[in-house]
């Protein structure tokens, strides 16, 4: 597993899940899996500046569907143009309301028989 980590500003989508404005700094981690050499999975997180980690959240939302990977995704995963990926966007959030981290995943469809998540919280 690969991580890279930089404080960038937050674009408008990232902010407005985050609830900052746009442009304010915040977290962004970049993680690649690889299973045999083989790209499986790789991750865009974003965080407020200053959250690390999910301890203050209470529920997790996630959104699974089929969609054509962003480029950066496609790439690492070495999947053919418009080819359709397995995708998982999170969204953890405080008992408040507040969201704490956001992150988008892309799993290539035809290495994966079928997909568990056991996440607890708190």
């Amino acid at each position: 597993m690969e991580r890279d980590t930089e404080e960038i500003p937050a674009p408008p989508e990232v902010a407005e899940a985050l609830n900052v404005p746009v442009g304010e700094i915040v977290t962004h981690v970049v993680t690649r899996a690889t299973e045999e050499r083989l790209p499986i999975s790789i991750s865009d997180t974003y965080q407020p500046l200053g959250i690390t980690g999910v301890s203050t959240a209470k529920y997790l939302e996630e959104t699974h569907a089929d969609r054509l990977p962003v480029p950066e995704h496609a790439q690492w995963l070495k999947v053919e143009p418009g080819e359709i990926v397995k995708t998982v966007h999170q969204k953890f959030i405080t008992e408040d309301g507040d969201v704490v981290m956001i992150s988008d995943i892309s799993y290539p469809r035809d290495r994966y028989d079928a997909f568990v998540f056991k996440m607890t919280l708190r």
